[in-house]
């Protein structure tokens, strides 16, 4: 069996006025674009998440606990069922996520499928903390599923 050739040139693509290096280049570009690993695919949503995070955060900063809310996941907001009820666990249980002083966005990893956001935190009476923010899309939309949150870390 034999394989016949096909030589391409500048005439026999489907645009025959394009450049053979504009051509080149393109096939170049998309061939690297499918070789990127997941991670580098995945880079905008780790835009989003952040947005989201510091969304909340400051919605917090600025007593706004509907706001805050909103960034919840369904399964949050059906365990703590208004925005009020949601702020009172947060104040209670994560007073430097509720008040901080400042913030810092540390790395983005992901686990289990879920996307992870490392936060560093001040609290108002200076002290650090760790915060790691676990992330879920739904609808098309990122929303903090859980928060983990640890005295230390670094100052911001």
């Amino acid at each position: 069996m034999t394989r016949a050739r096909t030589n391409i040139t500048a005439t026999s693509l489907p645009y025959p006025s394009l450049n053979r290096r504009v051509a080149l280049a393109g096939m170049v570009a998309a061939a690297a674009t499918f070789a990127l690993p997941k991670s580098v695919w995945a880079m905008g949503d780790d835009e989003r998440c952040k947005k989201v995070v510091a969304s909340q955060l400051d919605a917090f900063i600025r007593k706004d606990f509907q706001g805050a809310y909103a960034h919840a996941a369904p399964v949050i907001q059906r365990m703590y069922p208004t925005s009020e009820v949601f702020a009172q666990m947060v104040s209670r249980g994560y007073a430097a996520v509720y008040d901080p002083s400042s913030y810092a966005f540390g790395r983005a990893m992901e686990r289990d499928g879920q996307r992870v956001q490392e936060v560093f935190i001040t609290d108002k009476s200076g002290v650090a903390w760790v915060a790691l923010y676990s992330l879920a899309e739904f609808e098309g939309e990122f929303r903090i599923t859980g928060v983990f949150l640890q005295k230390g870390g670094r100052s911001t």
